[in-house]
């Protein structure tokens, strides 16, 4: 199991395609994830009970540069996640039971984004990156829970963002596709992944703003490999919950945080998998929840902070 990368409704966030300030910015994300899981797989000759949690704590650092790259602000990032994952499952055939109890705290898969590019028209905004997911976690074949996937991802995401700054209300979007690498460890192939979130924030006063969110994933190939011994299976999920953001006045811009939960509504399809976990050896559907926290902490005025001055 891979407990850390690339969560789906982890890509959202206020004025998600806004570009920042010149400079530097630190990002510190904690995320929390839950899954009580009972399915019945195998043409319903297995049932499956399992019970997940896991938290990982991602510090992103990045540089938005003085001088345009193709007419668009270019900014350039690295994220380095740590992270706990417990796991307790018990698979029944109807003629013996299998239980498992496992965790883990290590290192996850550092993630690269060597190109950002930011444009603006009006009051739209637009973002395209690309982020590269290194193997560079924990990763061990014989445990259930590794905090790696042990095998490179490229994920590829559009975003805009509609922004009024004299009403403080804005929609926006981020969508992308991720390519998977094979693991060699296990000669798994993860099909590729489609994932969009969606937001709509309202900024309440200046230093005080709350939103709207949810998202949609799926794969759009099945799993592949001789490790794939149940097939092709296909991960899909869907969700949605509130958000907020805090701007204290006393750090001018700044520093910010903000908060997002987001509830699994499930979608109708047994294929489903949990939000940011895989399972190479088993498909289910389960019902999730998802909540991330953040801290900004910018060289300059914050672009969120920027919006709320104007909006006031």
């Amino acid at each position: 199991m891979c407990a850390v990368d690339c969560y789906p409704g982890a890509y959202g966030d206020f004025a998600v395609a806004v570009a920042p300030d010149p400079g530097w910015i630190y990002l510190n994300y904690s995320f929390f994830y839950s899954a009580d899981i009972a399915e019945t797989v195998l043409q319903g000759s297995v049932n499956l009970e399992l019970d997940i949690f896991s938290y990982v704590n991602l510090s992103m650092g990045s540089y938005t540069f003085e001088d345009p790259v193709l007419g668009a602000h270019f900014m350039m990032a690295v994220l380095v996640p740590l992270g706990y994952v417990e796991l307790d499952a018990t698979v029944t055939d109807g003629i013996t039971s299998l239980s498992v109890s496992d965790d883990e705290t290590n290192l996850g898969d550092i993630s690269i984004i060597p190109a950002s590019f930011y444009w603006d028209h009006d009051k739209w905004h637009f973002n395209l990156y690309e982020t590269i997911v290194a193997p560079t976690g924990q990763f061990d074949a014989g445990k259930p829970v590794s905090m790696g996937r042990n095998y490179w991802s490229f994920d590829t995401v559009f975003a805009s963002t509609y922004l009024n700054p004299d009403s403080g209300r804005e929609f926006s979007f981020a969508a992308g596709f991720m390519l998977n690498t094979t693991n060699k460890d296990t000669d798994y192939r993860t099909g590729n992944e489609f994932h969009i979130d969606v937001m709509f924030n309202q900024f309440l006063s200046e230093s005080f703003g709350i939103g709207l969110h949810g998202y949609y994933y799926r794969q759009t190939s099945g799993d592949k490999g001789t490790g794939a011994i149940l097939g092709g299976l296909e991960g899909e999920s869907a969700g949605i919950g509130p958000s907020f953001i805090w701007l204290p006045k006393s750090r001018g811009g700044r520093f910010f945080v903000s908060g997002t939960w987001l509830h699994d509504i499930g979608v109708n399809d047994s294929r489903m998998t949990p939000t940011g976990l895989s399972l190479p050896w088993v498909g289910y559907s389960a019902t999730t929840d998802f909540l991330q926290i953040a801290i900004t902490v910018s060289q300059k005025t914050s672009r969120s902070k920027r919006w709320a001055r104007r909006s006031s």
